[in-house]
């Protein structure tokens, strides 16, 4: 099973990173040489991505409660202040750079270019949320 929500998919890609940093600093000089040594750097490794999390992503109370980052939550606010032709047609702009941004990143995959994967899935990831945002604010609308 995939990870689809992208808070939790942006939180595997910040500890994929840190890991992959973490492992190539191994056997460097001046790096952790036992297992004692390494244990900790690991754990703190850890907690930086975790205390990162935290002053990104906040609650914020809905309907149903979700996770949303700060950014998001003015883009919400934004989306409000925009007419509905204006939302619908993000929506449609968001929705298909989504669509080949993820493409785009399954093609990388298939060759095995993980870099270049991880950034065109983070994009996919931005365009479908704000995608995402403009289908909610045209929902909320056609209940008003």
């Amino acid at each position: 099973m995939s990870i689809q929500h992208s808070a939790i998919k942006k939180i595997q890609l910040l500890v994929q990173s840190e890991l992959s940093d973490f492992f190539s600093g191994l056997e460097q000089i001046g790096e952790p040489t036992n297992a004692k040594e390494m244990n900790q750097a690991l754990q703190q490794c850890i907690q930086k991505i975790f205390e990162e999390a935290e002053a990104k992503w906040f609650s914020h109370p809905s309907k149903n409660l979700v996770w949303i980052t700060r950014e998001e939550f003015n883009n919400s606010l934004a989306l409000q202040e925009m007419s509905a032709a204006s939302v619908k047609a993000l929506m449609n702009f968001a929705t298909s750079q989504s669509i080949a941004a993820k493409e785009d990143a399954m093609n990388a995959f298939s060759i095995n270019d993980l870099t270049r994967y991880n950034s065109l899935n983070l994009d996919y990831l931005n365009w479908n949320g704000l995608s995402t945002a403009c289908l909610n604010e045209v929902n909320l609308r056609g209940k008003a």
